[in-house]
């Protein structure tokens, strides 16, 4: 056998490693599913925008290209053994480029799925909001994008509606909470914010009952009007973020920011913001329920729980 005939041996030993991986017989065919849409589209995995599809396809061509090695390898075809390979070289070519991406700063791959609203607010300038809902002004969703940059609620919440008013102590928003349920004591039932009456923003907005046609539609919006701006990774949620990050900021408890967002535990509100992209904020909440404190267990307690 000449050397150009022999087989690959990094990608039998690469695919034989991978075939080792204990998988549910679902996520199998849901890979195999996956693997034949990108084989018939001729797209490459790691290449969509989305950090959650990008990684899926990743896993889901890994893990096929592996057996299709091993069935070529089988059946002494050398030549597709080392067409796969190549596939499979690009891929981790690509896995490369999206991970410098990251260290460079522009918040692609694995730690964007898990953060990507909180890590990116830290990018926009101080007064995105406002920009955003000038933009917006004569849009259908222009009241509820100000709504929005007040309170940090959720798109669902405010599609359920939002009632604002006025009194001596400032503007209100009444809101019904989107997570509650009376059975398992979840999210609260409902939460009302005040800011101060000269709000920038929350002063433009006129006493009454609003609500978003829908989540869907308002997230979107915001999306498309945020590219505008050159605000690319900006979405409905990044309001949530930049509420806790300025309650952060200006030094409210776990407590009173898990209040406004409408947490019933403290621990909830460890995930949203950080103070470093924070600014100055002014707000009381007074709400159905008091937010739990987070629960530490102990090493010893946890281990004995999870056995």
């Amino acid at each position: 056998m000449s050397i150009a005939n022999e087989p690959n041996t990094a990608a039998i030993g690469w695919a034989e490693k991978r075939a080792e991986t204990i998988l549910a017989e679902s996520t199998k065919a849901a890979y195999w599913k996956r693997y034949k849409h990108l084989y018939k589209a001729g797209a490459l995995a790691g290449q969509v925008d989305n950090p959650r599809t990008r990684a899926y396809d990743r896993a889901a061509s890994r893990f096929c290209m592996a057996q299709k090695i091993l069935s070529a390898h089988l059946d002494d075809d050398i030549e597709l053994v080392d067409a796969l390979w190549a596939d499979v070289k690009q891929i981790e070519s690509e896995a490369q480029r999206n991970k410098k991406r990251y260290e460079d700063g522009e918040w692609t791959g694995k730690k964007q799925l898990r953060n990507g609203k909180k890590a990116s607010i830290k990018k926009l300038p101080d007064d995105w909001r406002l920009k955003l809902c000038n933009l917006m002004t004569n849009h259908e969703h222009s009241a509820s994008v100000r709504i929005l940059a007040c309170t940090g609620c959720r798109p669902i919440e405010m599609a359920r509606g939002v009632r604002v008013y006025r009194n001596e102590d400032g503007i209100n928003f009444h809101i019904k909470g989107a997570k509650f349920k009376a059975d398992d004591e979840r999210g609260q039932e409902w939460r009302i914010l005040t800011i101060p009456l000269d709000h920038p923003i929350g002063s433009t907005i006129d006493n009454g009952e609003y609500q978003a046609s829908s989540a869907e539609s308002l997230t979107k919006a915001i999306a498309r009007k945020a590219v505008k701006l050159g605000y690319e990774s900006v979405s409905a949620y990044s309001y949530r973020h930049q509420m806790a990050s300025d309650m952060k900021f200006s030094k409210y408890s776990k407590k009173e920011i898990a209040n406004a967002l409408g947490h019933i535990s403290t621990a909830t509100q460890e995930g949203y913001g950080n103070s470093g992209a924070g600014g100055l904020v002014k707000v009381t909440v007074v709400s159905s329920a008091t937010p739990r404190n987070k629960v530490k267990h102990s090493r010893k307690k946890f281990r004995s729980k999870i056995r």
